[in-house]
């Protein structure tokens, strides 16, 4: 089989994952999934793997072939050998990555969660005023001054945070290749984030869940402070799980951008550079029908569920929309 004649000949001339890895432009978890059968590699990296073992190409193709004939030398090991669009990576600029990604997650997360908290003081000067302790007209203006620097606060950190972390665009969308040592450091900082990863994923996962409990609770004994006491818990709870959403997904993904893997596959940053258009026009579109939504019925305890909704959405919308774009380019 072609994996176990890429792993024979690997360790024949003495290479290790990441150095074949390094001379075939391509990342080291691409030639651990080709050994192990995961996947396939295309036809040009066959044929540049022909040339660095000094075999032909029928024998890495063909199963009959189980010897390989006596041809010609294998290509020395170089250091420059890559593809030619590749862009390197050295160590201290990934550990400038990961450590910028890491602050940035943190702000990225705060700005989120205070754009889901925002109506808590709009809710909460409602009841109020329709109790009697405060004049109606006030009641919604100091609300809804609350809400708007909130949001103001929000999308200005956002800005800022996108702007710091736009330098490393070229992780998105460029052809990498990590200098020798970069994906072996980068992979233990990953193996050592696992961990707290899956934990803070299931804390915001149950965050989520356990917050409709108090509103249901206080629906169910018709009380309506605790109603609008559990409805601003619950916000609460979202926006806390926002947060280890947000910080914790950047910093994940900056593994993921720097290993390409997953959604930063090169297959995935091409049709990620034909669906360029896609994100802001999605995500413009959910933020219309939020605001629209929520000023038209002022049911902010209700609306906060765009969210989740057309986060789950995006990834299917995505994949729906690079099928049809590569069923297009393929013609």
């Amino acid at each position: 089989m072609l994996s176990d004649k890429i792993t024979s000949l690997r360790k024949r001339n003495g290479w290790s994952q990441e150095e074949l890895a390094n001379q075939l432009g391509v990342s080291r978890q691409s030639v651990s999934k080709w050994e192990s059968t995961a996947s396939m590699p295309d036809i040009n990296k066959i044929m540049r793997m022909s040339e660095l073992f000094g075999v032909s190409t029928d024998y890495l193709l063909r199963d009959d072939m189980e010897q390989p004939p006596q041809t010609e030398q294998p290509v020395p090991m170089s250091s420059s050998t890559t593809d030619d669009d590749a862009r390197h990576i050295s160590l201290d600029e990934a550990t400038a990555i990961l450590d910028a990604f890491r602050q940035a997650g943190r702000r990225m997360g705060f700005a989120v969660s205070l754009l889901v908290a925002s109506p808590i003081a709009l809710i909460a000067f409602a009841y109020q005023a329709r109790k009697g302790d405060i004049q109606e007209g006030v009641a919604v203006a100091i609300g809804l001054a609350v809400l708007l620097v909130m949001v103001a606060v929000g999308v200005s950190a956002l800005i800022i945070t996108s702007s710091t972390t736009r330098r490393y665009r070229h992780l998105e969308d460029e052809q990498l290749v990590l200098d020798y040592g970069v994906e072996a450091a980068v992979v233990r900082r990953r193996d050592a984030r696992e961990g707290v990863h899956h934990i803070q994923v299931a804390i915001g996962v149950a965050l989520c869940i356990l917050g409709v409990v108090p509103l249901i609770a206080a629906s169910v004994l018709h009380i309506e402070p605790l109603t609008i006491a559990a409805t601003c818990l619950l916000f609460v709870m979202v926006a806390v799980a926002v947060y280890l959403f947000v910080s914790d997904g950047m910093v994940w993904s900056s593994y993921q951008k720097l290993l390409q893997d997953e959604d930063y596959s090169p297959e995935n940053k091409r049709a990620r550079k034909r669906l360029a258009w896609l994100s802001p026009t999605y995500w413009g579109v959910v933020i219309t029908i939020y605001l629209g939504w929520s000023f038209v019925t002022m049911r902010w305890d209700l609306t906060w569920i765009v969210w989740p909704v057309a986060a789950v959405l995006f990834a299917a919308v995505f994949n729906v929309a690079k099928a049809i774009t590569n069923r297009m380019t393929s013609r």
